[in-house]
C-alpha cells in the first residue's frame, strides 16, 4: 500500500503541467492515505532478480551492449558527489583509470569494443532493482509544496533536504558536506580516445536551498529538487527521461547536431519527446493504432509531445 500511494504521487506529479487539479486532488489523498508513503529507506521497493542476473551487470558485463551515460556522470563529478562509486565503476580508458568516465548520446560512428573502457553500473549479478526510494517521495513533496499543494507539514525546503539524506543514507555516505555547495557547477564532459565529444552545461544550480527564493515552480528551488531527483533515482531510466520530459531539468548535453538523422523531425535541444509506434503495432493491432493517432498532437515520430508533456515549463 505505501508503495501503491508513493506511486501515485509519482502520477500525480507527472500530469501537474496538464491536468493540474485532478494532479493536486491524487496527489493530497496519496499523503493523507491510512497506510502511508515509502519514507524511509527500509521500506524502499527493491526487486530481486531471482535467477536472473541483474540486467544492468548483464548487459554491461556478460554482453558489453551499455555503458554509463554522461549527463549523469558529469553532473555527479562536477558536485564532488559521494555516491558515484556506489553508483558507477571506473573507466579503463587510457590515461583516465583514476576517472569515472560517461559515455556521450548520439555518437553514429565507433566500434563496440573501442567503447569498452567507459564507466559501467556498480552492480554484480545479484544486485536488486530499485523500483522505489523513499528519497523520491522527498522529493515529489518538496515539488507539491513549490505548487502549493498540501502534501506535509514541512516546508519545500526540508523536503528536499531530506531527499538528499534519505539517498546518501540509502548509499551509506554523509550528505553533509553535499549539501552546503552553495555554487552551481559547470558540468563538463571532455574528449577522449572514442569520443571527440567536449561539452559543457553552464545552466546548473548549487545544493544549497535559496531562502530568498519564493515557493513555486518558477525558479531555481524548483531545478534543484528535479535534477537531486534525477540523481537519487539513478539507475531508473524511463523516470529520468520522464521527468526531463515533464519539466526541462536537469539541463542535459544533446547529441551533436551533425548527428540528428531525424529530418527536422527531432529538435535537437528538446530531443526525443515519445518512441513511435512499431510496425508490428501497425500491422497486428492498426485498429487501435488508428485511434491513438488520432490523439496525438501531431505526427507518429520522435519529436511529437505525449499529452503530459504539456511544454509548460522550460521548454
Amino acid at each position: 500500500a505505501k508503495l501503491a500511494n508513493s506511486m501515485r504521487l509519482r502520477v500525480a506529479m507527472r500530469i501537474s503541467g496538464t491536468w493540474p487539479g485532478i494532479a493536486q486532488e491524487a496527489a493530497e489523498a496519496a499523503v493523507t492515505h491510512k497506510a502511508g508513503l515509502i519514507e524511509s529507506n527500509s521500506d524502499n521497493a527493491m526487486l530481486s532478480c531471482g535467477t536472473q542476473s541483474n540486467p544492468y551487470q548483464l548487459a554491461a558485463v556478460s554482453w558489453g551492449d551499455l555503458r554509463v551515460n554522461a549527463n549523469i556522470v558529469d553532473y555527479m563529478n562536477a558536485y564532488g558527489d559521494p555516491r558515484m562509486p556506489k553508483f558507477f565503476n571506473k573507466s579503463t580508458l587510457a590515461g583516465k583509470t583514476d576517472k569515472y568516465v560517461g559515455m556521450r548520446t548520439g555518437d553514429a560512428d565507433f566500434k563496440k569494443a573501442d567503447a569498452a573502457g567507459f564507466s559501467i553500473p556498480a552492480y554484480t549479478a545479484t544486485s536488486k532493482l530499485m523500483v522505489f526510494c523513499a528519497a523520491e517521495t522527498a522529493f515529489l513533496r518538496a515539488e507539491g509544496k513549490l505548487r502549493g499543494w498540501n502534501v506535509g507539514s514541512k516546508t519545500a525546503k526540508a523536503y528536499y533536504e531530506d531527499g538528499i539524506n534519505l539517498s546518501m543514507e540509502q548509499y551509506q555516505v554523509s550528505a553533509t558536506e553535499y549539501l552546503k555547495i552553495d555554487e552551481a557547477p559547470v558540468v563538463s564532459h571532455e574528449s577522449d580516445a572514442v569520443q571527440n565529444a567536449t561539452a559543457t552545461i553552464t545552466n546548473t544550480v548549487s545544493v544549497m536551498w535559496d531562502d530568498s527564493e519564493a515557493d513555486n515552480v518558477n525558479g531555481k528551488n524548483f531545478q534543484r529538487v528535479i535534477t537531486q531527483k534525477w540523481i537519487a533515482n539513478y539507475p531508473l531510466g524511463l523516470e529520468a527521461w520522464a521527468e526531463y520530459r515533464r519539466t526541462g531539468y536537469p539541463k542535459l548535453i544533446p547529441i551533436p547536431s551533425d548527428l540528428n538523422y531525424s529530418n527536422g523531425a527531432i529538435d535537437t535541444e528538446l530531443q526525443i519527446r515519445r518512441l513511435p509506434f512499431t510496425q508490428s503495432e501497425y500491422r497486428g493491432n492498426t485498429e487501435e493504432v488508428n485511434k491513438a493517432l488520432g490523439l496525438l498532437k501531431g505526427p507518429d515520430n520522435g519529436g511529437t509531445r505525449l499529452w503530459w508533456d504539456a511544454g509548460k515549463n522550460n521548454f
